[in-house]
């Protein structure tokens, strides 16, 4: 039944020294002694509008409500840090310390079970781990909102450092609110990424769909972190649809290893008008993929999906009952219901495994029994589905 109402807090475990204090120098080089301190937060945290809310320890648990509007919420798993404020109420995190010592490997050093609502704002949720110190660095199964705006888009931010699982087991939210309204973007990273069953991921807006990154950046590259594995289960839902006018979103899936894929994937352009948007579902070297994405439009052209692993092996049959514990990412499969469902629904299918330096196979295999039927049950002059096949080596 706790209430905080203020328009900035930071509480954390961390000591600063107080030359910094009084310099403005918010530099918390202190950790606490105590290994497994913790903030946790049950009660119901108010930073108003354009406020700062921040909880910082080697653990870090939100069981309750934080909220406010247009502004910032860092929770991170960290011995020490460092603010830096930048005006504009812009206020910079960085983590200066790894965790290095946890009694239970099994608490993860961040857990968000509770709500954390920020329309318009920023969400930092990040945690900082050394090898084998936990299994998760952070589980979020409650409610991460940031919805956007016209003139602001929310941001949702999971940072899950070198070592260690993200699990996503909740709701991240940065749609759009309102008719004039994009969706913002959500970026989920780390060295193993999992989107549980329960997981609803959403960039979704009226106006069009936002940008989503989970496991890392379009094809790998860029700055944002690779993840080594990625695993979307069955169930989970992933949307960055347009809703009413507007082109869907981009989603990229990716992991520098091995990938397993079976969720719900969607980018659909709006049903008034705009056209479908971009999906990659890709791991570089093996990939595993059981479910069909959608970049289609009702009113537009329809968008892509891109897989692009190492080689790719299209099979015919039902995709297999898939677990956690049971994923084989021995081989990159693509079921040929996947191409035949996702040309129907007039979204271009690209499978690509030309990008693999010459030394390496690249191949792009059909099985005898694996057909692929391109079925025009739409309008002619809306069905602008097309297979593109580029293999490094063969085909």
């Amino acid at each position: 039944d706790a209430q905080v109402d203020v328009h900035g807090l930071l509480a954390t475990t961390a000591d600063i020294a107080d030359q910094d204090f009084l310099a403005g120098r918010y530099h918390f080089s202190a950790p606490s002694p105590n290994t497994d301190a913790s903030v946790v937060n049950q009660g119901l945290i108010t930073i108003g509008q354009h406020g700062f809310g921040g909880l910082v320890a080697p653990h870090v648990r939100n069981s309750g409500v934080i909220t406010g509007r247009l502004g910032q919420v860092v929770i991170a798993g960290a011995p020490t840090f460092t603010l830096d404020y930048y005006g504009d109420g812009l206020i910079q995190f960085a983590a200066t310390s790894k965790v290095t010592e946890s009694s239970d490997t099994s608490r993860p050093l961040v857990q968000s079970d509770g709500t954390i609502s920020v329309d318009g704002g920023d969400i930092l949720i990040t945690a900082n781990a050394a090898a084998s110190v936990v299994e998760e660095v952070i589980n979020t199964s409650g409610v991460v909102e940031a919805h956007s705006f016209a003139v602001e888009d929310g941001v949702i931010v999971l940072l899950g450092g070198e070592e260690g699982t993200v699990n996503v087991a909740g709701r991240l939210d940065t749609s759009g609110a309102g008719p004039d309204a994009r969706g913002g973007s959500v970026d989920v990273l780390g060295d193993k990424v999992l989107i549980a069953d329960s997981a609803h991921i959403n960039t979704s807006g009226s106006a069009g769909g936002g940008t989503m990154h989970i496991g890392g950046d379009l094809h790998g590259e860029g700055e944002r972190q690779a993840a080594s594995q990625t695993v979307v289960m069955p169930g989970a839902q992933i949307t960055a649809d347009a809703t009413e006018a507007g082109d869907g979103g981009q989603i990229v899936v990716w992991a520098d290893d091995s990938a397993s894929i079976h969720g719900e994937i969607s980018a659909r352009g709006g049903a008034e008008s705009g056209d479908g948007g971009f999906i990659e579902t890709s791991g570089k070297n093996h990939l595993n993929l059981t479910s069909t994405p959608d970049a289609s439009s009702p009113n537009g052209d329809g968008g892509e999906w891109l897989i692009d692993p190492a080689d790719i092996t299209i099979v015919q049959g039902s995709p297999p009952v898939i677990s956690v514990a049971a994923i084989d990412f021995g081989t990159s499969i693509v079921y040929a219901d996947l191409v035949n469902s996702a040309l129907t629904n007039g979204t271009s299918v690209i499978m690509d495994t030309s990008t693999l330096v010459d030394d390496q196979q690249g191949n792009i295999t059909q099985n005898s029994d694996a057909t692929i039927t391109m079925l025009n049950t739409v309008a002619e002059e809306a069905f602008t589905a097309t297979l593109t096949m580029n293999a490094n080596n063969s085909l």
